[in-house]
């Protein structure tokens, strides 16, 4: 499902999927393991929030999942599909740097459209001139594994505690899926901002603390109050 945030200045276009917990652990990557991480320019404020605190995955989210007398939810993660070239961040716009694969079906598409964003191709079922038209809404994507990134800028530590899940040895949760939104920035669908390495990043962080540092813990009385196990 496609869409856009644009009541600012900056269109952030996105894509909503639902992926299996198994292609979630598998295909999704933590900011710290990101390629060229260790070499980005990270703002002292943002230090301590793409840092992990596996202790909290390891002793209360993981647990959650594991119960089995209890349902389990999780919000959406938030997704950011980086096209990575020699493990440096690049622009999906660079049409000499990409390859992005054939759809499995492409030929259902027939009747509709297919386009290719950097190392991303998405297959939509009708036509459409623009982005921002009704019909390019729902469709396909894949993307080429060799040149796309998918990091979390939000669900970190949901991500983190899928990955222990399904990690060797994995039992259970086969039929998991966790709803995740892909933030795709290319112009072609509708990101009007300048698409060099430092813009990206520079868009990507903002995006990363104004995510994280809206959550809000509830407080201690509520918790007890909301929660009959305790």
């Amino acid at each position: 499902l496609f869409g856009r945030y644009s009541h600012s200045s900056i269109t952030v276009p996105y894509f909503q999927v639902s992926m299996s917990f198994k292609d979630a652990a598998e295909y999704l990557t933590l900011v710290n393991d990101m390629p060229g991480a260790a070499s980005m320019d990270w703002q002292i404020e943002e230090l301590f929030q793409r840092d992990i605190d596996w202790e909290r995955v390891e002793k209360k989210i993981v647990p959650y999942l594991q119960q089995e007398e209890q349902p389990q939810f999780f919000n959406s993660l938030t997704i950011a599909l980086l096209p990575i070239k020699d493990d440096v961040i690049g622009a999906f716009d660079e049409t000499e740097s990409w390859n992005a694969p054939q759809l499995p079906n492409q030929e259902a598409f027939a009747g509709g459209k297919i386009e290719k964003y950097g190392p991303i191709t998405c297959g939509f079922w009708n036509s459409w001139s623009d982005p921002s038209q009704d019909s390019a809404r729902i469709g396909q994507l894949a993307w080429n594994r060799d040149q796309i990134c998918g990091v979390a800028i939000d669900g970190q530590h949901r991500l983190a505690a899928i990955k222990e899940i399904m990690g060797p040895g994995a039992a259970g949760h086969a039929d998991s899926s966790v709803p995740v939104i892909f933030l795709v920035l290319d112009k072609a669908l509708g990101y009007d901002q300048p698409t060099t390495r430092e813009a990206l990043i520079s868009t990507l962080r903002r995006l990363f603390i104004d995510l994280n540092k809206h959550a809000r813990t509830v407080n201690r009385a509520r918790q007890i109050l909301l929660d009959d196990r305790d």
